[in-house]
């Protein structure tokens, strides 16, 4: 996408593009996780009521096109859990990495 973007930046009006897609529930990504692996799902409640809607119109009319879904990502994450390639770090982590760098 980024390189598209920088190749037409002359024809692209500035501005928020989103870069989503697949407007796909949490539920439906594990759904679809449990179908390619021998998993459990476990749904906890949550406080959290905002809605992650978003529409990437904007962006496909600027001539780009997708090469992945989210099938091909949870494959791709698959294989790199699988070949130990996946590190955990406290920077993956929002909260977790503000609180150790003194932000909250």
């Amino acid at each position: 996408m980024y390189l598209h973007l920088l190749n037409n930046s002359k024809k692209i009006e500035s501005g928020c593009l989103n870069a989503g897609f697949e407007n796909v529930s949490i539920i439906k990504i594990a759904e679809t996780i449990k179908e390619k692996i021998d998993c459990e799902i476990e749904v906890k409640p949550s406080n959290d009521p905002r809605s992650y809607r978003q529409d990437s119109t904007k962006l496909i009319k600027t001539g780009f096109q997708p090469k992945k879904n989210i099938s091909v990502a949870i494959d791709e994450l698959i294989e790199s859990y699988r070949n130990n390639e996946l590190d955990d770090d406290p920077s993956f982590y929002t909260v977790k990495w503000m609180k150790q760098n003194s932000f909250i």
